[in-house]
């Protein structure tokens, strides 16, 4: 419901890649992914992951409610204000 959501706030579809991506993301604890160029890491991807991680059904306790986002500073400006935009 959350990505519906998303979906029509921001006036995109998820491409079948961008909604692999994020399930093999959430469905396997301690992985790491390459995420390439374009394929709306920024935009969708991480926005997405963020939704559904702040979901209350996959945090531990009530202590564990911090989600944290690591940027390279070149791009922080940038993601914040999508993400800003986003959510």
């Amino acid at each position: 419901l959350e990505w519906l959501v998303f979906e029509v706030e921001k006036g995109i579809q998820i491409r079948n890649e961008q909604y692999s991506l994020i399930k093999q993301i959430l469905e396997n604890d301690n992985t790491i992914s390459q995420l390439n160029m374009g394929l709306g890491k920024t935009s969708v991807v991480i926005p997405c992951l963020i939704l559904k991680l702040t979901n209350k059904k996959y945090f531990i306790s009530e202590k564990s409610k911090l989600l944290r986002v690591f940027l390279l500073s070149q791009i922080c400006d940038e993601h914040y204000h999508n993400l800003h935009q986003s959510l």
